[in-house]
């Protein structure tokens, strides 16, 4: 009974988690997002906000396989899907062009996967 307690708890924490998404951010989910990478600052707008950060905010940029994460301080990461944008490349290009601008740590973790 012990060997099947961590394939019940990971259920229980995923199952748990797509509820609170669903009740607490439905609204959210599937909006058109824009987001404009340029050399001092990182702006981001939907349909009711907008934000403008600073690109001296930017600690790391990390691309894996299915996202490219850009960590900004104070613990928030912009998140930005791979498999819905049609710019992948270009977005990555220009990943690296901030990253060799500002000096910030760039890593690759395309073999990572949600445990």
């Amino acid at each position: 009974m012990v060997f099947l307690y961590p394939k019940w708890e990971r259920r229980k924490y995923t199952n748990h988690f797509k509820a609170y998404i669903k009740e607490n951010f439905v609204e959210k989910l599937n909006q058109v997002v824009t987001v404009e990478l340029a050399d001092d600052f990182i702006h981001t707008r939907d349909a009711g906000s907008e934000s403008k950060v600073s690109t001296s905010e930017v600690m790391e940029l990390v691309e894996i396989s299915s996202m490219f994460l850009i960590k900004i301080k104070g613990g928030q990461s912009l998140i930005i899907p791979k498999e819905d944008t049609n710019h992948t490349e270009s977005i990555k290009l220009r990943l690296l062009e901030m990253y060799k601008l500002l000096n910030i740590p760039y890593s690759e973790e395309l073999n990572w996967e949600w445990k």
